[in-house]
């Protein structure tokens, strides 16, 4: 039904390590996971090893990402179960997630647009600090499909006819994403940026080295991940509420 995408391990400090393995029929036996695309299409089981004693209140965490294997069909019901085995505990009981049902892919997103002052932006003064306008672009993933990477691009020609570009700052990434590349429109040209990761709250983002910001015509802002393994669904933007914003000014 579901294909393994990735796994990962939190637990509580002072835990032993703890190894992940996968059950690979091929090979008819657990072995050690590691990030190789067949392998995890056709392992059939995960499993997390703790090893040594597991003290009393700590917790070992073994975080999925799957994804539903071609070929299903949809209005599929199913669910999915985890027990535990321990050397000197009984075998516990499975425990079950709630049960889910197979369904069309939905690729839908919110999109919002906000300018600060929202009336007007008066000629600059001389002897007058700066008069900026903040522009919020904010997209919302609505659907319940996960994005490859999330794209925000603002080339509103009659709105960068009317102000110069000052900075690109205060970016919320979206879960999933741990990288950004800004792009700008350049007499009617993308050039593209070079990758950043997240930087402090107000810092404000590079644009591409050759770009003079009073030429830009348009910004793009692209979120990724630093995997490089977006087309392949190693790390993903996830649906439902999962925000992305950057602020323009």
């Amino acid at each position: 039904m579901l294909r393994l995408v990735s796994a990962s391990i939190r637990k509580d400090t002072n835990t032993p390590n703890v190894a992940i393995e996968v059950f690979d029929p091929q090979a008819d036996a657990w072995v050690a996971y590691a990030n190789d695309e067949p392998l995890l299409t056709r392992a059939t089981g995960v499993r997390a090893v703790v090893d040594g004693a597991l003290s009393p209140t700590k917790s070992v965490d073994l975080n999925l990402v799957t994804e539903r294997r071609e070929g299903i069909a949809d209005d599929v019901s199913f669910s999915n179960c985890y027990a535990f085995e321990a050397t000197n505990l009984a075998d516990g009981s499975p425990v079950c997630s709630p049960g889910l049902t197979t369904g069309p892919a939905s690729s839908t997103s919110s999109l919002n647009k906000q300018i600060t002052p929202t009336k007007s932006l008066v000629e600059q003064i001389p002897g007058v600090g700066k008069q900026t306008a903040q522009v919020e672009l904010t997209s919302v993933n609505t659907g319940n499909v996960s994005a490859r990477r999330l794209v925000l691009t603002d080339a509103d020609a009659d709105f960068f006819d009317a102000v110069y570009l000052g900075r690109v700052h205060s970016l919320v990434f979206p879960v999933g994403a741990d990288r950004v590349r800004i792009d700008a429109l350049v007499d009617g040209t993308w050039v593209e940026g070079a990758a950043s990761a997240k930087l402090a709250n107000d810092a404000t983002y590079p644009l591409p080295s050759t770009v003079d910001a009073s030429a830009v015509t348009g910004v793009r802002v692209t979120f990724f991940h630093s995997s490089g393994a977006m087309s392949s669904g190693r790390a993903t933007l996830r649906p439902r509420h999962t925000a992305a914003s950057a602020r323009v000014s």
